[in-house]
């Protein structure tokens, strides 16, 4: 099995999905749902980081595409996140811009996969795929997991920030 770590962000990953799956069902077969996609802010992480940290959108204009076809539902979120992120223990912020396009397949067997590409935010730790416990990507990542939640495959490729580090 899967640490608890990973189980925990594939659930965030798939909360997307699953959020939307209802919706998927009562459309076509075939036919997309598009809908606008609304980060909550401000928003406080804890125990990510050895502080406290505030998210807060400063540009919020993301959307959302889900499509499920023969058992199987693929959500792509894009558009653009701006964040202003604080650490709240010395309030020193930055700015990041989340344009990513990101990819959800949920397979009917409980096996899925995520792909982002382009800057983007993640948390909470994600080490089996590389990243810190909060980390700000310019590439791409994308990770897989079986039926049974054991991850099968990941990529991180690009530029890797670590928000704790650089918020310190």
């Amino acid at each position: 099995m899967l640490p608890n770590r990973f189980v925990r962000c594939i659930l965030i990953s798939l909360t997307l999905i699953l959020a939307v799956a209802p919706f998927a069902t009562v459309s076509a077969e075939g036919k997309p749902l598009h809908f606008p996609l609304y980060f909550t802010s401000p928003t406080t992480v804890t125990g990510v980081c050895p502080f406290d940290v505030l998210l807060e959108s400063t540009m919020d204009k993301g959307h959302m595409s889900v499509h499920t076809e023969d058992g199987t539902t693929r959500s792509i979120l894009s558009g653009v996140l701006k964040l202003k992120i604080t650490n709240l223990a010395n309030e020193k912020s930055m700015e990041w811009n989340n344009p990513a396009q990101c990819t959800f397949v949920n397979n009917s067997d409980g096996s899925g996969s995520t792909s982002c590409h382009g800057p983007s935010s993640w948390w909470p730790p994600m080490p089996e795929v590389g990243l810190p416990p909060f980390a700000f990507v310019k590439g791409t990542v994308s990770f897989s997991w079986d039926a049974k939640g054991k991850l099968t495959d990941y990529k991180v490729v690009g530029t890797v920030l670590d928000v704790c580090v650089a918020l310190q």
